[in-house]
Formats: structure tokens, sequence, C-alpha cells
């Protein structure tokens, strides 16, 4: 179940059968991280949340491998990517590789 305490962030928590809402655990790490490698998006849906657009930028290969770095450290289960398109960033295959590894 997901759950929001209101202020913005989201965890997951497990009930047994029977078992209050309000007695919930909190797991101590995040289980999903979604990270945003670039700005761009040739699409230019009007539903985009991101405001994406042919002017956006890639984010710094540096600084997601850092990000990466960092979650592994935490045990984070999994990783999203997203942007814009992040199939654009003209790293991507190799931020996911550096991922998986």
């Amino acid at each position: 179940m997901l759950f929001s305490p209101g202020n913005g962030e989201k965890f997951t928590v497990s009930f047994s059968p029977g078992q209050s809402l309000n007695s919930y655990r909190a797991a101590s790490i995040p289980q999903l991280a979604d990270i945003k490698i670039t700005d761009y998006c040739d699409q230019a849906c009007s539903f985009c949340y991101e405001n994406s657009s042919i002017n956006g930028k890639h984010a710094e290969i540096s600084k997601i491998y850092s990000t990466i770095d960092a979650l592994a450290k935490m045990s984070v289960f999994e990783v999203a990517f997203g942007g814009g398109d992040p199939v654009s960033h003209p790293d991507f295959a190799d931020i996911i590789r550096y991922t998986r590894k």
C-alpha cells in the first residue's frame, strides 16, 4: 500500500489481515527512486507536467552516476529514469549499464 503522510513524501507499508491502518511500520530506506535525467523532449505534449521541451538540458553524467552510487549505498531496490524523454539522453545506454552494475 502506498501511503502519503501529507507532506509530499510517499512510502510503502504492508499490513497483516485485520491490522489497523494506524499501526504501520515505514521502511527505513526508500524502495524506489525516480531520477530526472533530462528536461529535453521533442513531443511538446500539452499535458506534460514537467514542462519539458526541445530547449531542455540533459543532466551531467557525473551527477547521475553520483546519485546512483548514493542510492546503491542506501540499498534502494528500484530506480526509474524520467525527464523529459529519458531515452534522448546521449548517455542513456551507459546510464542503464552503470545502474545495473
